[in-house]
């Protein structure tokens, strides 16, 4: 189902899939535009934030292929500045300050919060 997503229902794929390492910035996208590769998997934030730059431009698939949760790494010992990096995420999700930045960068409010 993937796949048929990607190339259109009753297509079968001529190739096998072989991934693609490009040293260029950016370039993964330039050969999906002109067909020199047939899909991208990037992060669902990075996919958001080219969706949101370049509206119609890209498909996205109906299913995702892995969920990453995204978290911020601190040392074991500064417990006062995790405190207070959660009581602002806590807050700017609570007063909508999240969901705001959200659709400013990706087009979409895809925040979560536990």
């Amino acid at each position: 189902p993937v796949l048929a997503d990607v190339l259109g229902p009753g297509t079968r794929p001529q190739a096998s899939l072989q991934p693609s390492r490009r040293k260029q910035p950016g370039g993964e996208k330039a050969g999906l535009k002109i067909g020199r590769i047939d899909a991208l998997a990037v992060d669902e934030l990075v996919g958001r934030y080219y969706l949101s730059q370049k509206p119609g431009e890209f498909k996205v698939l109906s299913e995702a292929l892995l969920s990453e949760p995204i978290g911020i790494g601190l040392r074991m010992e500064d417990k006062t500045l995790k405190e207070k990096i959660q009581s602002t995420l806590d807050g700017m999700f609570k007063d909508g300050t999240m969901k705001k930045i959200s659709i400013k960068w990706f087009g979409d409010d895809i925040t979560t919060w536990k």
